[in-house]
């Protein structure tokens, strides 16, 4: 196992990583969509793409379906995923991880695919901003989000480890520079295995304790 103390930044993507969301935001998309005619497997399609942000998911969703207002179906989108998210567990150690991290001292960022607007909403509500060092979403890219982080906090890649559970987070990781390390789910879509993967963050929160 990498020696998580030696790192100085930590950045965590957040539906899957951080709190086990990733059921409650798909489930809500159908949600949303069965109620046209045909929009189950619309929207099953769409997934399809994981590149896609809420926003331009319902911009396609209408323009197949051929009614209805793609920003009305987005703001009934977030404002469900807010109410539900904030009810749903954390990934095992998420917050004990987050914690310990906090009281060394080390700098922590969230970085999402999620819109800011809606990820900030939710990790205020959920009382994390005291333990974060910034909260950074769309319409930026996770290997720009993770640029930034690093920029903020001042350090190279070798002091920076991004924690995620998708494609999405190991790819900007690589082009980045920094250590990746895996939590493993259903909806892992590595198309490169990751070196770490662990079922939860309580390995990494006993790393830390070291």
């Amino acid at each position: 196992m990498t020696d998580i103390a030696a790192f100085t930044c930590f950045v965590f993507d957040f539906d899957g990583t951080l709190y086990q969301s990733n059921t409650i935001k798909r489930q809500v998309f159908f949600a949303v969509a069965e109620r046209y005619v045909g929009g189950h497997e619309t929207m099953f399609e769409i997934l399809e793409d994981r590149s896609l942000d809420r926003y331009q998911i319902f911009d396609k969703f209408i323009r197949q379906i051929g009614r209805g207002k793609p920003e009305s179906l987005a703001a009934e989108y977030s404002q469900a995923c807010y109410d539900q998210i904030l009810g749903t567990p954390e990934v095992p150690g998420a917050l004990s991880l987050l914690s310990r991290l906090k009281e060394l001292g080390r700098f922590v960022f969230i970085n999402s695919a999620t819109p800011e607007i809606d990820l900030k909403k939710t990790v205020a509500a959920l009382k994390l901003l005291p333990l974060v060092d910034g909260v950074m979403g769309r319409p930026r890219s996770k290997e720009d989000n993770l640029s930034m982080a690093m920029a903020k906090a001042n350090v190279a890649a070798a002091q920076t480890v991004m924690i995620g559970d998708g494609e999405s987070d190991r790819a900007a990781a690589a082009a980045i520079g920094c250590s990746f390390i895996a939590v493993r789910n259903e909806f892992n879509d590595f198309s490169v295995p990751p070196v770490e993967i662990f079922d939860d963050l309580q390995p990494l929160a006993d790393g830390m304790l070291g």
